[in-house]
């Protein structure tokens, strides 16, 4: 994938709770597609082949935010399945920078947390709109 595409954006009139989701996918979305653009400058022509995989599991990351944004406007499952994806990612990240400790990794790692928290708070959100609904 290209780092040079445009994101899908994700557009809707909705509740606020629907809304809150659609922002926090697209600015997910947005932290993920950065975090590709630096691990890709990071490695650069000299990564490992473990710096790569990373690399590459982050390019599968901004495919499921796009394949996620072809399905519509997301809701709560896809919010869900995401942050999990985030989540894995984050770990395999941390794992392949423990011993060199480069300092782009580690800003990786903040971006893509930072992702999986906006899409945390907008599915707590939902979640609390559906048990008060019920």
């Amino acid at each position: 994938m290209s780092t040079q595409k445009n994101a899908a954006r994700v557009a809707v009139q909705a509740e606020p709770c629907q809304q809150k989701a659609v922002d926090a996918f697209n600015y997910a979305e947005s932290r993920v597609v950065e975090a590709l653009a630096i691990s890709r400058k990071a490695v650069g022509d000299a990564g490992t082949e473990a710096e790569w995989g990373a690399v590459r599991l982050i390019d599968w990351l901004d495919d499921q935010f796009e394949e996620m944004a072809l399905r519509g406007t997301p809701g709560y499952d896809c919010l869900e399945d995401l942050s999990g994806h985030i989540a894995s990612v984050i770990a395999i990240v941390d794992l392949v920078n423990k011993d060199k400790d480069n300092i782009f990794f580690r800003g990786i790692e903040t971006i893509l947390t930072v992702a999986k928290t906006t899409l945390d708070s907008a599915f707590e959100a939902m979640f609390a709109e559906r048990r008060a609904a019920a």
